[in-house]
């Protein structure tokens, strides 16, 4: 069945290809204008307002070009001779205006983009170079010329732009995961990339600058392309954890090195520069076809953007044999150019969600072990109390006792039910963070504050503990459910009161300025650090001689973050701790 499939891939791969190609051309002459060379000669009649290529223009002695054209009345028009990237001379009307061979000599012009001319007569161009059969000639009004020229640098300026925001991405995501090392791989493909673009000297500040020359195009063009698919196939292995052996590594190294020396060799640079892409290419299809890709993540989208690069690269190799036409995209843009940077965004995207995949699974895990970590608490610290009440109901069975002694064991199987009754209650807290608060959900500040007076007074005297509640008189309404902002209150102040020491005192006190700001301070055992307290699960005594889950001071960073504010802490060990509470107000009363 795997290899019915393989089977089939592989017949598609061509017959998709062909297709796309199909399109491809299909747009380029669609959005094209064509001038009809007859006999080495070109009438322009009509010259409409457009950008138009010369067809049909023959190769004499196999390094020579030699094309008349006849303006319309004389008037001024633009000749652009594009891919100039070879030894060559121009001539025009039997004088040389241009030669990028020798420096010495005048007219040396070392652009290697595109020449332009401007004529206004009969003229005879004449173009000598060992590569002439890739040259094309363009035509139109200046005004328009020099309008698709612009627009060209445009073109080339945009792709730029693309490749930095590229390695901006990249180096942020490493930045804020530097254990993501692949990120460096993708920053240093898209500096190579740009590198390839200013390569072709379409930007020709810049060419000039790095002193670029025809000579060094196609070495340049050849290392870059090796360079950049090189590190994505090295990618793609990274990405889907691809085992090779160290003689396979040495193979593709050793091939690597060889497709370089072909590509490069200057009597066949044409020809294998492209065989080198498509090489690679079909490396990387080679890696996608089998075991390790086909059943994971994205491997369709993967086939695509391959097949997509692939023939964008096939369709260029047509275009410079003149199995088809130039034309005004090629003209705008490089196709197989194009296609790398298609290829490098479509990489980078499918590297990116993958990465993202990948820590999204880490965190389900990491919730997965904490859920297990806290049931494991929960079970844990729900032991203490139920063993209190199991005993004592266990005494008060087995043995007769007074009525005072009852009494007793009864006051201790309350005190463990309540503690069971709040641990209970922080979880049911805790699992309903997630759930949106509605917008009408509100609290009283000064009846929640008697709400706690009321609960905590008795606990108060028992534990021989003074309690304070302080208010500047004010009241307000304060954006968090009554019932949540209860819970708040009540975690802060049963710390206070749990970690408390005796003769101690806890002090509530309430401010309302532009903000609502509470304080609940104790003069208890106090805490060494401060920075986990917030973590659920997390417990400062770690032999949990007191009781509760750890869940508390976390549920209430979350409802008051959740109501637009925020909570501070400040502790001195032996001393004690207080809480800061700043909250929005919503109205005073």
């Amino acid at each position: 069945m795997r290899r019915n499939k393989r089977i089939l891939i592989i017949i598609f791969i061509p017959i998709a290809i062909f297709l796309i190609i199909i399109m491809l051309n299909f747009i380029n002459t669609r959005m094209s204008n064509f001038v009809l060379a007859k006999y080495s000669e070109v009438r322009l009649d009509k010259l409409s307002n457009k950008l138009y290529l010369i067809s049909n223009i023959e190769v004499e002695n196999e390094n020579e070009i030699v094309l008349k054209i006849k303006p319309q009345d004389n008037k001024n028009i633009f000749i652009l001779i594009n891919g100039l990237r070879y030894s060559h001379e121009i001539h025009i009307n039997d004088k040389l205006v241009s030669q990028n061979i020798n420096p010495l000599l005048n007219n040396y012009n070392k652009a290697i983009a595109y020449k332009a001319f401007k004529i206004h007569r009969d003229t005879e161009i004449k173009i000598k170079g060992n590569a002439v059969a890739l040259t094309s000639i363009y035509i139109a009004k200046p005004r328009i010329m020099n309008m698709f020229i612009g627009l060209r640098a445009v073109t080339y300026s945009i792709v730029i732009f693309v490749l930095l925001f590229v390695v901006a991405v990249c180096v942020f995501m490493y930045i804020n995961n530097m254990e993501m090392k692949h990120y460096l791989i993708f920053i240093f493909i898209g500096i190579v990339y740009i590198y390839k673009i200013v390569n072709l000297g379409e930007i020709y500040g810049l060419t000039g600058w790095l002193a670029y020359t025809s000579q060094k195009f196609y070495i340049l063009n050849v290392t870059t392309n090796l360079i950049s698919l090189g590190l994505v196939v090295i990618v793609l292995f990274y990405m889907y954890n691809i085992k090779t052996k160290k003689y396979t590594k040495i193979m593709l190294c050793v091939s690597f090195i060889i497709l370089w020396l072909i590509g490069v060799n200057t009597d066949t640079k044409i020809q294998h520069y492209n065989i080198v892409l498509v090489t690679l290419c079909l490396i990387s299809w080679a890696v996608l076809i089998c075991k390790y890709v086909k059943q994971t993540n994205y491997c369709h989208f993967l086939y695509a953007n391959n097949l997509i690069f692939i023939s964008f690269i096939y369709y260029e190799n047509l275009i410079e044999f003149k199995v088809f036409r130039e034309g005004t995209v090629s003209f705008l843009i490089k196709i197989s150019h194009l296609g790398a940077v298609l290829y490098l965004l479509g990489f980078m995207i499918i590297f990116i969600f993958n990465s993202y995949n990948k820590i999204k699974m880490c965190e389900n895990q990491q919730k997965e072990l904490e859920k297990v970590k806290m049931l494991r608490g929960i079970s844990h610290d729900f032991k203490m109390p139920l063993s209190v009440i199991k005993l004592s109901y266990q005494m008060m069975f087995a043995y007769n006792m007074s009525q005072e002694e009852r009494i007793h064991h009864k006051k201790i199987c309350f005190e463990a039910i309540s503690q069971i009754e709040n641990m209970t209650d922080n979880i049911g807290s805790y699992l309903s963070l997630d759930k949106r608060i509605k917008k009408n959900n509100y609290a009283i500040l000064n009846e929640t504050l008697d709400k706690v007076q009321s609960r905590y007074k008795l606990i108060a005297i028992e534990k021989n503990i003074k309690l304070f509640i302080i208010t500047d008189g004010k009241n307000c309404i304060v954006p968090i459910e009554d019932i949540q902002f209860e819970r708040v209150l009540y975690n802060l102040v049963d710390n206070a009161f749990k970690y408390n020491k005796p003769n101690g005192h806890v002090k509530i006190e309430s401010k309302i300025n532009k903000k609502v700001i509470i304080t609940v301070e104790d003069t208890g055992i106090g805490m060494k650090t401060t920075h986990k307290i917030f973590t659920p699960l997390y417990r400062i005594d770690e032999s949990r001689s007191v009781e509760g889950i750890g869940l508390g001071l976390s549920i209430v960073k979350c409802i008051i973050e959740k109501g637009g504010g925020e909570i501070e802490v400040k502790s001195i060990e032996n001393k004690g701790t207080k809480f800061t509470v700043i909250l929005p107000k919503k109205n005073e009363i």
